[in-house]
């Protein structure tokens, strides 16, 4: 990734943008951007957001597997 690529990157992050669409916008994986922003000590706090929708999740699908078994 080239220093503008990883300028873009830092203005998008700070512009509260989230990794997948940094990536979209810079053309690279979400890996490549979660490494880069691991790099320049950038966070992605997004997963704080969907933590209780996920465990709600999890907890309907196990349910579900209790009842077909």
């Amino acid at each position: 990734m080239t220093d503008p690529d990883r300028e873009q990157m830092r203005r998008l992050h700070a512009a509260g943008q989230s990794r997948n669409q940094i990536a979209r916008e810079v053309g690279r994986s979400p890996s490549t951007v979660s490494k880069i922003a691991c790099d320049e000590g950038l966070r992605f706090e997004g997963g704080a957001r969907v933590a209780p929708a996920t465990a709600a999740r999890q907890l309907d699908l196990a349910d579900d597997q209790r009842r077909a078994a």
